[in-house]
């Protein structure tokens, strides 16, 4: 029966297809304008991001737990070379000596896992640079202002940094102001006058200068998208875990996650609440090696995306490869993936969307999960892909183009923008809905809103769901 059930939707899948070869409408899809229409406009083409493979293999492995019990294990190791997350003294970086097989570290670690402690490898994610065809530039207004946590929504951007001062044309919005959190988590004596907002885990500072403005610019996509009488609503907390030239890694991934969870926990201790509502998380990485097993050598960070399941919803970009994610998984957004994750110790994170891109004119070119149909470079996957966003977005700024300083229009791309459109459109649902967050909000926005969209064909082949 099941390979009846089988052929009958291989069947329907063909008749799709050659019904979508033959139309140029889709029964419900409105077909729309592609933005470039408006003109040839300067675009900043999507970011294919990459796992770096360092020369002599892999040498540091980031490690969870007590701090004390990790300490035990590193020095039976003979393991000298430590860092500390800047945050959080029980999260460590372990550089292993050339004496040590780094397998056999991680095993020991793992063989420890009864005492709350666990061990994954440390993967660097490279940024490849952009062409500086569009660079924004930094203006003398600021329409930003820093407020403590006053129990309004707050979005968390992880990312490149945050240039405020090139984001005056999305109107007022406000930073979370961050000095109390800093000085009491991080141990930064250091409290600025007009208030600090953020943290660097790069340089263990506030500084979040954005030299590749990939994460400004997703921050002017999201406010972009948010309505002007929701600004007064919500608070941006920008985290640096990229530097200056696009490197970042696994390491200070979880140290972002760890200091989430450590202001919900700092709140709640003194009965306050803070509504860390979205964590954006514009990027990532396939992996591609086989040295990778997904479900083992990535559960730390596993763990800190598991905690915010009942407080905060993780939107991850799908990638920009054009690869299918059920196949290859994507860090992270495939911690959402049931073939990752699948059994009754180990499931799926149910607080983590994962988002791929679609043209806004060609609704198929995602539809069907094929490369073959895939006219834009957006990775997918039927189990691993939870919806799809549009490809490409309008932004407007004072830009500098070939060393011209114009106020114009400029064209975006990729997932990255993508997952920052869907956490404008999260933050709306949130504050209409304050009694769900986390899991709950997400799976009342994705089958219960009529925000998402589903192709009306009557070919029940996949659950394609998609925004406009």
């Amino acid at each position: 029966m099941r390979k009846i059930s089988y052929l009958l939707s291989l069947l329907s899948l063909v008749m799709f297809l050659l019904a979508l070869t033959n139309c140029k409408e889709i029964k419900g899809f409105s077909k729309k304008p592609n933005p470039t229409e408006e003109g040839n406009l300067p675009t900043i083409r999507p970011s294919r991001m990459s796992i770096s493979s360092p020369e002599g293999g892999y040498k540091e492995i980031v490690v969870s737990g007590d701090s004390a019990t990790l300490q035990l294990i590193a020095d039976s190791l003979g393991i000298q070379n430590i860092k500390r997350c800047s945050c959080d003294d029980d999260i460590m970086l372990w550089n292993i000596p050339d004496t040590l097989n780094i397998e056999n570290a991680i095993g020991t670690v793992r063989r420890n896992s009864h005492s709350g402690v666990k061990g994954d490898v440390n993967i660097e994610i490279v940024l490849p640079s952009r062409s500086k065809e569009v660079q924004l530039i930094k203006q003398d207004e600021i329409r930003a202002t820093i407020n403590p946590n006053n129990g309004e929504s707050v979005i968390v951007i992880i990312d490149t940094g945050l240039e405020i001062q090139t984001l005056i044309d999305e109107g007022n919005f406000k930073l979370l102001q961050t000095d109390k959190y800093n000085n009491a988590i991080c141990g930064d004596s250091i409290t600025s006058i007009n208030g600090s907002y953020g943290w660097n885990f790069i340089n263990k500072n506030t500084d979040l200068s954005d030299f590749t403005q990939h994460g400004t610019l997703v921050t002017k996509n999201i406010l972009k998208n948010v309505p002007n009488s929701d600004k007064e609503q919500f608070q941006i907390l920008p985290l640096k875990v990229f530097n200056n030239h696009g490197k970042g890694n696994y390491w200070e991934i979880v140290c972002a996650f760890s200091y989430i969870n450590k202001i919900i926990e700092m709140e709640e201790a003194v009965g306050n609440k803070i509504d860390i509502a979205i964590v954006n998380a514009s990027f990532g990485a396939t992996l591609a090696e086989t040295s990778f097993n997904f479900s083992e050598d990535f559960l730390v960070l596993k763990d800190y995306i598991d905690l915010l399941n009942e407080k905060s919803i993780v939107v991850a970009s799908a990638g920009n490869e054009r690869r299918n994610n059920d196949t290859l998984p994507h860090f992270p957004s495939s911690y959402n993936s049931s073939l990752s994750f699948n059994t009754a110790s180990m499931q799926p994170s149910n607080n983590i969307v994962s988002v791929a891109g679609y043209e806004k004119d060609n609704y198929g070119s995602l539809l069907l999960a094929t490369t073959e149909i895939a006219t834009v470079g957006s990775n997918y996957g039927i189990k691993s892909v939870d919806l799809a966003a549009p490809w490409s977005y309008i932004l407007e700024s004072k830009i500098q183009t070939q060393g011209i300083v114009d106020a114009v229009k400029f064209q975006v791309e990729g997932t990255s923008y993508g997952a920052g459109y869907l956490s404008a459109k999260l933050l709306k649902f949130g504050l209409e809905h304050p009694n769900l967050r986390g899991h709950s909000l997400l799976h009342s926005f994705l089958y219960e809103s009529n925000i998402v969209k589903r192709p009306n064909n009557g070919l029940p082949v996949i659950d394609f769901k998609y925004i406009e």
